[in-house]
């Protein structure tokens, strides 16, 4: 059970920085906060996106909770437009396109540590609408927080191993990037 640990523990490493670089890059350098979380967040009456990766020794499923308001507050600042111009469908695209760099920064990760994996399309869930039940058994420690300002949204990963073999060989890459010529630091 413990070496099942471990790979998790490495996984939810990985997903903590392709999140934080992933979402630099898609608010066009905006800096979010990622960290663990104080308390299991209340889930209830927010939006729900999933995307899944798979492959044959590992699904992993991204979960990505938000408010609608969380959201807008994001597309306000990437855009300029008023909150009351956005809608719900604008909002969620930045969610949906978060979760969808993740899931190909994270399929690159492995891909770089010989997993290969499929990825598929991100999955709006609007809000008080049951989500699959993978995710009534993800442990606390799998959530973590996304934070730009006042603007906060939840992330958890429910991994699940088919093959352990396949995995025992994974570490957390050294995400020191150097800085490139264009300003930017690239973590991937």
């Amino acid at each position: 059970m413990s070496e099942l640990n471990s790979i998790n523990s490495v996984m939810i490493a990985m997903a903590h920085h392709i999140s934080a670089a992933r979402s630099k890059t898609i608010t066009q350098g905006m800096e979010f906060i990622v960290g663990p979380l104080a308390a299991e967040p209340a889930l209830d009456g927010m939006y729900t996106v999933l995307c899944l990766l798979t492959g044959k020794v590992v699904k992993l499923t991204l979960r990505v909770n938000f408010t609608l308001e969380t959201a807008k507050g994001i597309v306000a600042q990437l855009t300029g437009k008023p909150l009351d111009q956005l809608t719900a469908d604008q909002a969620s695209d930045i969610l949906k396109e978060f979760s969808n760099m993740f899931q190909g920064g994270m399929q690159k990760l492995l891909q770089n540590q010989n997993v290969k994996t499929g990825i598929g399309l991100p999955l709006v869930i609007p809000p008080n609408v049951p989500v699959p039940g993978i995710f009534k058994k993800t442990p606390f420690d799998a959530f973590w927080t996304m934070a730009y300002g006042p603007h906060q949204f939840y992330c958890a990963l429910a991994i699940i191993v088919i093959d352990p073999s396949g995995l025992f060989h994974l570490e957390v890459p050294d995400f020191a990037a150097t800085e490139e010529s264009d300003g930017d630091v690239d973590f991937l």
